[in-house]
């Protein structure tokens, strides 16, 4: 009897320790089942609604602005709201958003502006846009739940069926060589910044746009080659790459950010006319980095020459005489601090005058502005106190559209003549060319 007691209570104690490990099993797998449930399937999900938005110049789109009253925590933004396509997501807009914790944009947002995602600091899955072309640097700063792709040790995030749309950056500083995989569409502002050991670069032919600070201080990096996919170079993308002598820009680039090569003293180009060029063998005057030196008096603009640096000619202060051709499309503080300089004509292919462009030339007197330009900086011409005349190619009315910031572009409170080939009939100041000069009626 006792051994039958015994026997008894020992298959109870295995049948009861069974079960608890079945238990304990259950509960160890039981959060893996969980997390296989909450993965983000955009797919699946209703739209978001409530999104604050903004309509756009053109009135038949809009920017994301904030939140609103979306209170999902899974959002998928909506290709188009109240009629309204949506193609950008504005400055900070879901800024300090600790609720989110996935998001997914449509196809038709082409850009994410300044901290739009700042600190979303539960952010964990996001999905971009294919359609992207333009992301600021500091677009998802303190996301640092964000989850990415690495590969080669580049780290990206992507869209729905590409997840290396966008290099986010190195995974270490010490990195090498950067080869980009192919299917990268956007490098990412500070993407490589200071990576110091970096010294090969294979941007593939896809790519469309290269961030501001990109390849930053990279100072082991000696050539680069820019494919002709590529439309956009953000300002000092390669700034201070101080070991880079060989560029080739591709003529399909139609946009140079603020000094995008500056402080690359070792860049060879090519030298025409007292100015340094950077292009390719088809066209290498098509972007003008810099004047050989800052003595010059004098500079002839090659006639296929598309960009001009922004610190191109910035102090050459006794520089007196220059020709511009009718192929560049806008200014950005080219001739700052050009004190010698009395007289310019802006080409008419010129469309915006950017800040600076023209700071502290304290001896310029006149300037000729076509009717082309639509936007003119208010620091454009900060403190050229003796400009006293412009000759505009157009009317009082055009001129009276150019959007002008703040209307304090000039200080010095100049005449302003309006261009008439004809005598004209009315009174009022009208100019026309003598002999190639810009003269008063």
């Amino acid at each position: 009897m006792k051994k039958s007691n015994t026997r008894s209570l020992f298959l109870f104690a295995a049948l009861l320790l069974f079960s608890m490990m079945l238990l304990v099993g259950c509960s160890k797998n039981s959060p893996e089942k969980g997390k296989e449930k909450e993965k983000f399937d955009p797919d699946a999900l209703p739209e978001s609604v409530g999104l604050a938005y903004q309509v756009n110049e053109d009135e038949k789109t809009c920017t994301i602005t904030g939140i609103g009253t979306c209170t999902d925590t899974q959002i998928v933004i909506p290709k188009e709201i109240n009629g309204y396509i949506v193609t950008e997501i504005g400055v900070q807009a879901f800024k300090d958003c600790e609720s989110i914790t996935d998001l997914a944009m449509p196809d038709s947002v082409t850009k994410i502006s300044y901290e739009a995602f700042l600190h979303c600091s539960k952010l964990k899955s996001l999905v971009l846009s294919n359609s992207l072309y333009d992301v600021a640097p500091d677009a998802f700063v303190l996301c640092d739940k964000l989850a990415t792709t690495t590969h080669q040790k580049i780290v990206y995030l992507g869209s729905r069926d590409n997840p290396y749309l966008y290099a986010k950056g190195a995974n270490a500083r010490e990195i090498t060589a950067a080869n980009l995989h192919e299917s990268t569409k956007l490098i990412g502002g500070y993407a490589f910044q200071y990576c110091e050991e970096l010294t090969s670069v294979t941007i593939p032919n896809g790519v469309t746009r290269i961030g501001a600070h990109a390849f930053d201080g990279c100072k082991a990096l000696t050539e680069i080659t820019i494919p002709d996919s590529v439309i956009g170079i953000d300002g000092l993308a390669f700034a201070y790459c101080e070991a880079l002598t060989n560029v080739t820009l591709p003529n399909s680039i139609e946009g140079i950010g603020y000094s995008a090569f500056g402080g690359c003293p070792n860049i060879v180009g090519t030298v025409y006319q007292n100015a340094k060029y950077l292009g390719n063998s088809q066209n290498p005057y098509f972007y003008l980095l810099q004047a050989v030196d800052q003595s010059i008096t004098s500079v002839v603009v090659h006639e296929d020459t598309v960009f001009l640096d922004y610190n191109a000619f910035r102090n050459c202060t006794q520089l007196t005489s220059v020709t511009i051709p009718n192929s560049i499309s806008y200014f950005a503080g080219t001739f700052g601090n050009c004190t010698s300089l009395t007289s310019i004509t802006i080409p008419e292919s010129v469309t915006q005058i950017f800040g600076a462009t023209f700071e502290n030339c304290t001896a310029l007197t006149s300037v000729v502005i076509p009717n082309s330009v639509t936007e003119i900086d208010e620091y454009a011409f900060l403190e050229c106190e003796n400009l006293a005349t412009v000759y505009y190619g157009g009317t009082l009315e055009e001129w009276e559209r150019i959007v002008v910031l703040e209307n304090h572009i000039l200080d010095s409170h100049p005449t302003c003549y309006f261009y008439s080939s004809t005598q004209p009939t009315v009174s009022g100041n009208y100019w026309r060319y003598v002999d190639g000069i810009p003269t008063a009626w």
